[in-house]
């Protein structure tokens, strides 16, 4: 695939996007001396994500209540009793930024087995957008992933690699570590892993450079999540199905967005 000069109204949005995720920061390691384990918060967002496959709800909409979700446990204590309720409502009001709506505040009362009234749940959800500053604007995976695309200016149909990069995302909001990379360093590492499973080298060394030319963007932290995610990726497979996996330890990013062809 040839590069071609993607519009400058996208490279004025990604910019924009990256500026935002760039002043939001990466999460703290927000529960250390918590009651709230990693693997309860994961396990939390594993839920969020089924409830959102189930209900039919957008993927950038669930990575919005991931995004939620983990700000507002940075800024509040949270007790293990209610973190469910906490994870739903937040896919609740992230739907309600994304749309379109597919959850409503009766079936997050179904959901969560009528233990907490609808007046309630929709206290909770005022709380959290109080502790938020009412700012849900944070840029996802699955938007950054599609403007990086577009910024390139092929006349192609990314769908495949867009797919297979918010799995690989998805992996990344799932786990604790991985969630606390900018959602632009999990973006790129998605892709770059996408790209490489499906053989598009070539693109992929273009469509890196391209970034630090059009973009002026660095790429460490980046490329310190993708080998962090092909380690986790290495360690849930079993070892007899690892070389499925050797394709995504060919280069390191940095190699690559320095190298000239």
């Amino acid at each position: 695939m040839e590069m071609k000069n993607g519009s400058q109204y996208c490279v004025e949005t990604l910019s924009y996007l990256i500026e935002q995720d760039s002043r939001a920061g990466r999460l703290s390691n927000y529960l250390n001396n918590s009651e709230i384990t990693p693997d309860m918060r994961n396990k939390a967002v594993s839920y969020i994500m089924k409830v959102g496959e189930q209900e039919g709800i957008e993927i950038e909409a669930a990575q919005t209540a991931v995004i939620i979700l983990d700000r507002f446990l940075e800024k509040v204590g949270t007790k293990p009793t209610v973190l469910r309720l906490v994870s739903i409502v937040s896919l609740l009001i992230a739907q309600k930024f994304q749309g379109p709506m597919k959850i409503t505040v009766n079936q997050v009362f179904t959901l969560t087995g009528g233990r907490y009234s609808v007046n309630d749940i929709k206290l909770i959800e005022l709380f959290v957008l109080q502790k938020l500053n009412w700012k849900l604007n944070a840029p996802t995976v699955g938007e950054l992933t599609r403007l990086l695309l577009e910024i390139t200016g092929l006349n192609y149909d990314f769908s495949k690699i867009i797919e297979r990069a918010n799995a690989f995302g998805m992996v990344c909001y799932a786990d604790y570590n991985l969630s606390q990379f900018l959602q632009v360093e999990i973006s790129i590492a998605s892709l770059v892993c996408a790209l490489e499973q499906l053989g598009q080298i070539n693109f992929r060394n273009q469509w890196l450079r391209m970034l630090r030319s059009k973009l002026n963007l660095g790429l460490q932290g980046a490329d310190v999540c993708k080998r962090s995610l092909v380690e986790k990726l290495l360690s849930e497979t079993p070892e007899y199905d690892h070389c499925k996996l050797e394709c995504l330890r060919r280069n390191n990013i940095i190699d690559v967005s320095d190298h000239k062809d």
